[in-house]
């Protein structure tokens, strides 16, 4: 049996997009890494390695944000995987609402993978993470300044 407390969806318009921050690309966009290797790109040492990372868990994260604030002010979370940021992020939206990102500064590995695959900005954010690994969207009452682990705001929710 599903645990409510972590399966009900109550997004609405006006909830805040907070980013968790990956360490590498995670589970996305390997194809196109490799596409990219097998076409003759030479990746720098230090690149190959963050991009081998392993997948991060974000469950202490989780974990801190409901014991600091309570279930109730955690509408939805989202896990950055295969198929980039903003498809990820629009699966736990109901129908009538749409998201707003805010300027997102990619971190050098996207930023590196883009110049090498020569995707635009807009292509980035459909097949990888952006540097953002898991994502809570939170009531927008909540003071995020006592959340004691790494995260950024990177959005809000919004009417379509």
């Amino acid at each position: 049996m599903k645990n409510k407390n972590f399966f009900h969806n109550k997004v609405k318009s006006g909830d805040v997009i907070v980013s968790l921050p990956s360490v590498s690309p995670h589970t996305n966009g390997y194809s196109l890494i490799n596409y990219i290797i097998e076409n003759g790109a030479v990746f720098e040492h230090e690149m190959i390695n963050i991009v081998l990372k392993p997948h991060k868990c974000y469950l202490n994260e989780v974990k801190l944000f409901t014991r600091t604030y309570g279930y109730d002010k955690l509408s939805a979370m989202a896990h950055i995987t295969g198929g980039g940021l903003v498809s990820n992020l629009k699966r736990v939206l109901p129908l009538n609402l749409d998201i707003e990102l805010y300027d997102i500064e990619f971190p050098e590995w996207c930023n590196y993978l883009m110049k090498k695959s020569n995707l635009s900005r807009d292509g980035v954010f459909r097949v990888f993470n952006c540097g953002v690994g898991f994502v809570l969207v939170v009531d927008k009452d909540v003071d995020l300044n006592v959340f004691d682990c790494p995260h950024k705001v990177i959005g809000t929710v919004k009417e379509k």
